[in-house]
């Protein structure tokens, strides 16, 4: 009885810990996921860096930049 009676406050500290942690974790992920507006931004960036790459793709090995 002594061994199980031991085993509950552990297995309460164990979870309680468990949850800080996913808690902390959950809180840290929301923090760092962007914002619509800057995914926004990136995705402009994006479609400037594809079609400058297109640009300089179609210039060809001739011309000068």
């Amino acid at each position: 009885m002594r061994s199980s009676a031991g085993r509950y406050p552990r297995h309460f500290a164990i979870t309680f810990l468990g949850t800080l942690v996913l808690t902390g974790l959950r809180w840290a992920w929301l923090r760092r996921r962007p914002t619509p507006v800057m995914h926004c931004l990136v995705a402009a960036e994006e479609q400037r860096f594809a079609e400058l790459c297109q640009q300089i793709t179609h210039a060809g090995p001739g011309v000068q930049q």
